[in-house]
């Protein structure tokens, strides 16, 4: 088992698409529908942040909520103390200074705000919704997030930079930006899925791949990048943590996908994305 990363984000992005295509939720719907109510309105000129804009990095929060770095971080496990109290504190004090739905601006914050908005609406821990609303149903078996039992027994020593052994990282409230470890064939799994494979999940996929933004440097779908290498469109993501990297690509089109699991500190994606423009 690998840390996957932010590859995480397209799972997440995939439970909210889930509930949209039932019916539960919209894309524009604001995100302070399902904050706590002591929240102060989440607006830029009358312009709510909304859940789409969590999911396509449009909603002008920081990459790290500013009080992430008070008190004590530990360097080896740096987002463990971040608790829900802390996240809803940033979001208390947040003022948005950019029209939201404009402007691509990556934030692991805001795909960790969208995990926490989807564990309040459904009343389930975000673990218990990817295994439950994900993985059984894909057969998805050897995805999870806590390191428990056989998953503790199989998880890959990671190495940073150095070379050095890493330790497992505990994402907290910002489970939703990067918290899963998977395996490689069930990460096959979810990519053949994501190439049309019939599968209980396969409208909230597609909607999922709908684009959502457009920008000069890059366009999103929800949690997926999309980009053109001559004709041809492909849409990817990749992760990193402490001691893992990872790379998920594919282009429905010509029915292609790459895989990449790492359990070293060495960028991946250029590799996972030269196999997609060839």
């Amino acid at each position: 088992m690998f840390e996957i990363g932010s590859v995480t984000k397209t799972f997440t992005s995939l439970l909210l698409a889930k509930e949209v295509v039932a019916g539960r939720m919209k894309l524009d719907d604001p995100i302070n529908f399902y904050l706590p109510d002591d929240i102060p309105g989440l607006t830029y000129q009358g312009h709510p942040i909304t859940l789409k804009q969590l999911a396509n990095h449009t909603s002008g929060f920081p990459r790290l909520p500013a009080n992430i770095f008070k008190g004590k971080v530990d360097p080896q496990d740096p987002y463990k103390h971040y608790l829900a109290d802390s996240l809803y504190a940033f979001l208390k004090h947040y003022k948005p200074s950019v029209m939201p739905g404009t402007v691509f601006s990556y934030s692991n914050y805001g795909a960790g705000v969208l995990g926490t908005l989807l564990e309040r609406k459904q009343q389930h821990s975000f673990e218990q919704l990817i295994v439950t609303e994900i993985c059984k149903p894909l057969g998805m078996d050897h995805t999870t997030v806590s390191l428990n039992g056989p998953a503790q027994k199989n998880f890959a020593q990671g190495y940073n930079e150095k070379g050095q052994p890493t330790a497992p990282w505990d994402l907290a409230s910002l489970k939703g930006s990067g918290a899963i470890r998977s395996t490689l064939n069930d990460m096959i799994i979810y990519t053949r899925v994501q190439l049309g494979i019939n599968s209980p999940l396969k409208k909230a996929v597609l909607l999922s791949h709908q684009p959502t933004f457009k920008g000069k440097e890059q366009s999103m779908g929800l949690g997926w990048r999309i980009s053109t290498t001559g004709k041809s469109t492909y849409l990817h993501h990749s992760g990193g943590t402490g001691g893992f990297r990872s790379f998920v690509g594919f282009n429905p089109a010509k029915q292609f996908g790459v895989v990449i699991l790492s359990n070293a500190a060495e960028e991946v994606s250029a590799i996972g994305e030269a196999f997609l423009k060839k």
